[in-house]
């Protein structure tokens, strides 16, 4: 047995080459959020200017219903006077799958009619009908929470090391904690989830939920096809269909049009949309049901469907980004390992936590991080392939709503970093499955113990074995983690086969060792690692968590 004390083991990033790999990922995220900010913020400032034009009325010339790929146009042409000259102005909503929304701004701007627009007084030539929505602009500063996270990390990643001198004390265990940079940058990443969930399940979970529920006590109508076709709408990586229904229908004497089919309805294949058109052809007399507190929206259906669920998709963003903010920003209790007596001699523990023959297992199996991350990643590719589909038309066309994709390219890169580690850790589930065994857990200082080990299927393909225990110091500083090896003890190293299929080793580990403690601030931890060299395939890495007790230990029970 070999005691190895590891005098210089820094953090994974501490290396120059970890630092620069590090930075650079970050600056992707600081570009995607720096560009992000100034597209948007370009539309914003725009909408916000538009709030100063000069209110001017003006005559509708004309208002028109047309028919595009993609649903309906509305298109209004007016004219109004302004400063002693007379300017034309027109205003267009264009592939609006709602019916009833362009019909009802035609009828309110019907040939003939007044209205209010507002004036460019620097371009009396430039008119709007309708201010956009301020309520959207605190999104803004979405882009901005990128370029924080990263330039926190950067700056932290850099300057961490000179912040801590040799001099500065160890931060004392019943000292409370700050929190760090780390958690604030995090709580922030995750904030975007969260606000992005929120907003996301109000407009396509809560408000269709509503609707759906309210017109269950909608009364049945009686209503006439008059007009179905496929609607076609086409993404990056492929084209999707819908049935266009538009139908007639009376109350009280007055006529009314709609084309809602159903609440939580979608995109489909071109086969289940012409199935909707052939069902519903021109003149096809059938029944819808009408909101009787506005007779001008109506739905042909309203039962349930195997498809509403998918609708619920945004809730998992609001749980993400909740988890991850909560995580971050929670202060962990302190968590005792061992009891004090109530002598003052020494610490307890029950009889039973004493075992023998103790059959080790790891802290995360194959299984479960193969399945965990494939889960993640799918859940990760699931929630960035919405926003993608818009990435190109992100850059051609700048609003507030395309901008946000600028922002999803270093969620791209982790996606794809996602799928691959699936795949390696779908491949390693085929390396051999050692079974370790140890004689008594938890262990003592000073004490004997023994470990036992067996390979079984597959351990031809092993060329080299090395099992070890490590002891690791955790420290929380007020801005940063410090994590040091203080001790590696050797355990086995060989490259016999015999002795790789099956072996064992008595160790002792030494009686000046400390045992294991963690608090808020502080932890000691112990773990025993077996580290396989495979020839021509994936390396075996194994971690199995022990603990360590104090040597005057006392029992009790």
């Amino acid at each position: 047995m070999i005691f190895l004390p590891d005098k210089d083991n820094k953090n994974n990033f501490h290396g120059i080459a970890g630092k620069i790999a590090l930075t650079f990922f970050l600056l992707i995220f600081f570009a995607a959020g720096f560009l992000g900010t100034v597209f948007m913020g370009r539309e914003a400032w725009n909408t916000i200017r538009s709030y100063t034009w000069i209110k001017t009325e003006f005559t509708s010339l004309s208002s028109e219903i047309k028919e595009d790929d993609e649903g309906y146009s509305l298109i209004i042409n007016y004219k109004y006077d302004f400063q002693g000259k007379s300017y034309n102005g027109e205003y267009k909503k264009t592939s609006v799958t709602d019916y009833s929304s362009v019909n009802a701004d035609a009828d309110k701007y019907k040939t003939g009619s007044k209205g209010i627009c507002y004036v460019n007084p620097s371009c009396p030539s430039s008119s709007i009908l309708k201010h956009k929505n301020l309520c959207l602009l605190p999104f803004i500063l979405t882009p901005l929470v990128f370029v924080f996270v990263a330039s926190f990390i950067i700056y932290g990643l850099w300057t961490g090391d000179k912040r801590r001198t040799d001099s500065e004390p160890v931060q004392a265990i019943s000292k409370k904690s700050g929190f760090s940079y780390g958690n604030i940058a995090g709580a922030l990443f995750f904030g975007i989830f969260f606000i992005a969930g929120i907003v996301a399940t109000y407009y396509l979970t809560y408000k269709p939920l509503v609707k759906f529920i309210d017109a269950q006590s909608w009364p049945e109508t009686p209503c006439r096809v008059i007009s179905s076709r496929i609607l076609t709408h086409e993404g990056d990586e492929s084209t999707t269909y819908s049935a266009d229904i538009l139908y007639v229908y009376n109350v009280k004497g007055i006529e009314y049009k709609s084309n809602r089919y159903r609440y939580f309805s979608s995109s489909s294949s071109h086969r289940e949309a012409a199935r909707l058109k052939n069902k519903y052809p021109p003149g096809r007399e059938t029944v819808c049901y009408v909101n009787p507190s506005s007779p001008g929206e109506a739905t042909l259906k309203r039962n349930f469907t195997k498809v509403m669920p998918v609708y619920f998709f945004p809730v998992l963003f609001v749980l993400v980004g909740a988890g991850g903010i909560y995580g971050f920003l929670k202060k962990d209790k302190e968590i005792s390992a061992l009891k004090l007596s109530s002598c003052g001699a020494g610490y307890e523990i029950n009889k039973e936590g004493l075992k023998k023959i103790v059959k080790l297992k790891p802290k995360i199996s194959r299984y479960g991080k193969f399945t965990g991350l494939l889960i993640f990643a799918l859940l990760w590719n699931g929630i960035i392939s919405f926003p993608l589909t818009e990435l190109i038309e992100g850059f051609k066309k700048v609003s507030i709503f395309t901008c946000f994709a600028i922002a999803i390219i270093p969620f791209v890169l982790i996606g794809l970093f996602l799928a691959g580690s699936c795949i390696y850790y779908f491949l390693k589930l085929f390396n051999p499955l050692p079974e370790l065994v140890l004689s008594c857990h938890p262990l003592i200082p000073g004490e004997a113990a023994e470990l036992s080990w067996t390979t079984g299927t597959g351990a031809g393909a092993v060329k080299k074995y090395r099992i070890y225990i490590e002891g690791r110091e955790e420290v929380k500083y007020n801005d940063s983690d410090d994590h040091h090896t203080f001790c590696t003890i050797n355990l086995a190293e060989t490259e016999n086969l015999y002795e790789i299929e099956k072996g064992n080793v008595s160790f002792t580990l030494p009686e000046d060792t400390i045992h294991f403690f963690e608090s808020e601030h502080n932890k000691i931890a112990w773990s025993l690692h077996l580290v396989g060299k495979m020839k021509y395939w994936f390396d075996i890495h194994e971690e199995f968590s022990l603990t360590v007790l104090p040597k005057n230990m006392l029992y009790n029970g």
